[in-house]
């Protein structure tokens, strides 16, 4: 063998053995995320013990950073359950991995906690893919989601109980269960204007749905007394001041307190019925927690702080306050001790940091209640046989960082572009940026981050080496740009141009949303556009910068448009069905291709995708409840048919320019869960 032969052999080992590296972490880093994913989604905490403690056995040596992470997420866990093999595990951590730096600090930080109790607070999952307010006894829920009405759900059965049917014209909001859980008391309004405030109803209904009736007119509920006899509310005075007041449940009577503010978002009423905790704001610069007797006297600021507070309820022997204060889009929970209504001492840091508005109640218990949102989506891949357009291989994990999702295949087919989420806790969105994966190098590059990309939706350049993407201004405005993969430049698409925010691209169109209303910016945050903003789809030709209206969405869409550029397809909800249907991008008409029939839908997300060829439609069906599963479609017209997939919380499909590969995310970007936790008072004040 000649030396040039064995240096270039020794090069592609050389380069063979960085990608098997490369591989072995990025399958340590999906073997960690399966163990998280069994504590958080399927809240099985003893299963994710035995997963951590498998991950870090298998990777001791191989990959000591995943493995010092797997026994954080192993003693946490045991955390969560009360167990003092957290504090063995947390030890050996500073003993095995003093190197890793990061697992280190957060053993550390939980072995050296001055005056904390011996366990730290206790987590527990409630709920999976839910959201409301915990019931004093903690066995149901009161829904708050899309769904008008009032709904409960029972958790050991998972049955929902309707307690107020929807009425037409009117919207049920705030709904809040008694003290024994019996009665439920919520506010009522029309839906069309006039609607302001004074329009409001107090209502009452029984829990089982019997015995509602209005108490009062005029005013929101905003808690219940604990002997359940009077509800407190709050209307507007003139010169537009808030002010509190008791109803008398059985009469309706009105009981006016003597306070006044600017603004009152919540309050919460103590055990034993003597005083009123609540947020106010005298200026509405500042709204910080007040404190004051049940009969309005004694008003007195609780902590004062620059930062936005409301309570989040009492402890069950009234010895201490429970409250938020707001940081951005994080709450943390402090405490107060309070005797005779008088705080004591100082406020009481918690070391509880969640999402915005995530601490809800507080049970018979103590237990406190709190909702947050994780993240369980990945991409995977499969085969595709593009003459039968089913699947040729059983989909697999594709080796992507963290949690992701809509993916995108390069023109090469040799790329992927995906969403990479950081952090799913924001109720309003997730925290991502955008990563590049090659699957011939291994490499996993990240290519912009969110403090520069305005909403999850882009396309690769047709040069193979730029991602077109809303990149955020100074005014944070959506300005359609273009991101250079190789040297992070960024370039504006549309210079001088009214605003567009762009959704998809082909051959040499891009499609997105503009808006004709008074704010040519409203509407087009939504990533599937806001019709009531009067929002636009309209067509860009990148090569001279022309325009066209194609059409006006009458609901939500998610435009996919063809490899070719000629067509835009998306599915529309009108007439009660959902419709797949393509709009040519030369200004033709709309073509309906498939109606779906009753109880049929096709999911919001990115749900349809052309073939390589544009000769078919991808997407994604659900009826009901049932699993989604993935079906193609003629273009032109035609019967479905199945392709082989189906599962649950399908989205974002990318069909690969060679026609040999699907890509798609499976899960929740943002999933919603509730949770509770106890033992969260420090030992000094227990």
């Amino acid at each position: 063998m000649t030396r040039a032969k064995v240096k270039v052999l020794l090069a592609g080992l050389t380069i063979l053995a960085g990608f098997v590296a490369a591989q072995q972490r990025r399958q340590s880093e999906i073997d960690l995320q399966a163990a998280i994913r069994q504590e958080s989604v399927n809240g099985d905490l003893k299963a994710a013990i035995k997963q951590y403690a498998s991950v870090a056995a298998k990777y001791a040596k191989r990959d000591r950073a995943t493995a010092a992470m797997a026994l954080v997420h192993e003693a946490q866990t045991y955390q969560k359950l009360g167990d003092a093999q957290s504090k063995k595990i947390f030890a050996q951590i500073l003993k095995d991995y003093a190197d890793q730096k990061d697992a280190v600090a957060l053993a550390r930080a939980q072995m050296g906690g001055s005056g904390a109790s011996a366990l730290g607070p206790i987590h527990k999952l409630v709920c999976s893919d839910c959201e409301g307010l915990l019931s004093p006894d903690g066995r149901s829920l009161l829904l708050r989601d899309a769904a008008p009405g009032i709904r409960t759900l029972d958790l050991a059965t998972r049955k929902v109980k309707t307690v107020v049917e929807p009425v037409a014209g009117s919207a049920e909001i705030n709904p809040i269960f008694s003290a024994d859980g019996s009665r439920i008391a919520y506010s009522s309004r029309p839906t069309a204007p006039p609607n302001g405030p004074e329009t409001e109803n107090v209502e009452v209904v029984n829990a089982d749905g019997s015995g509602r009736r209005t108490v009062y007119r005029g005013a929101w509920v905003l808690a219940w007394s604990p002997d359940e006899k009077r509800l407190l509310a709050e209307r507007i005075k003139p010169g537009n001041l808030n002010t509190l007041f008791w109803i008398d449940v059985a009469t309706g009577a009105a009981q006016d307190l003597p306070i006044e503010h600017r603004n009152i978002d919540s309050a919460m009423v103590s055990p034993d019925g003597r005083y009123v905790a609540f947020n106010g704001s005298k200026d509405r610069e500042e709204e910080n927690l007040y404190l004051m007797a049940s009969d309005g006297s004694g008003e007195a600021l609780v902590a004062p702080n620059a930062a936005y507070q409301e309570p989040v309820g009492w402890t069950p022997d009234g010895r201490y306050l429970l409250y938020g204060q707001y940081f951005g889009s994080s709450t943390e929970l402090w405490a107060v001790a309070l005797v005779n209504g008088r705080p004591q001492g100082e406020a009481i840091d918690l070391h509880e940091e969640l999402e915005k508005s995530a601490f809800e109640s507080v049970g018979r218990s103590g237990a406190l209640a709190y909702s947050t949102h994780i993240s369980d989506a990945h991409v995977y891949t499969a085969t595709l046989d593009p003459m039968s357009g089913k699947l040729a291989s059983k989909p697999v994990l594709a080796p992507l960082a963290a949690s992701n999702s809509q993916p995108r295949w390069s023109a090469d087919s040799q790329q992927l572009a995906y969403q990479r989420i950081i952090d799913a806790r924001n109720r309003i969105g997730s925290s991502w940026e955008l990563s590049v994966y090659s699957f011939a190098s291994g490499e996993d590059k990240r290519a912009a981050t969110q403090n520069k990309v305005a909403i999850p939706a882009y396309c690769w350049g047709s040069d193979g080496g730029s991602l077109l993407l809303n990149i955020l201004d100074d005014q944070n405005h959506q300005v359609p740009s273009r991101y250079d993969l190789t040297s992070g430049a960024i370039s504006p698409l549309f210079q001088g141009m009214p605003p567009f925010s762009l959704r998809s691209c082909g051959g040499s169109v891009v499609v997105g949303f503009t808006s004709a209303g008074a704010n040519p910016y409203v509407g087009l945050n939504f990533p599937g556009g806001n019709p009531r903003a009067n929002v636009n789809l309209e067509v860009r030709d990148l090569s001279n910068g022309s325009t066209r209206t194609i059409y006006k969405p009458e609901s939500a869409i998610y435009p996919s448009v063809a490899h070719d550029g000629r067509k835009v397809a998306f599915a529309v909800s009108t007439g009660g069905h959902t419709v797949l249907r393509v709009v040519p991008t030369d200004g033709g008409a709309p073509i309906d291709v498939l109606t779906l029939g009753s109880g049929a839908s096709i999911n919001l997300g990115w749900s349809v995708a052309w073939s390589a060829n544009d000769q078919y439609l991808y997407f994604l069906q659900q009826i009901g409840q049932d699993p989604m599963e993935l079906f193609r479609v003629p273009a032109g017209g035609g019967n479905p048919e199945p392709a082989g997939l189906s599962g649950e919380d399908l989205s974002s499909l990318s069909i690969s320019p060679d026609g040999k590969h699907i890509a798609f995310a499976k899960g929740l970007g943002s999933r919603p869960q509730i949770w509770t936790t106890e033992n969260y008072l420090p030992l000094a004040s227990k």
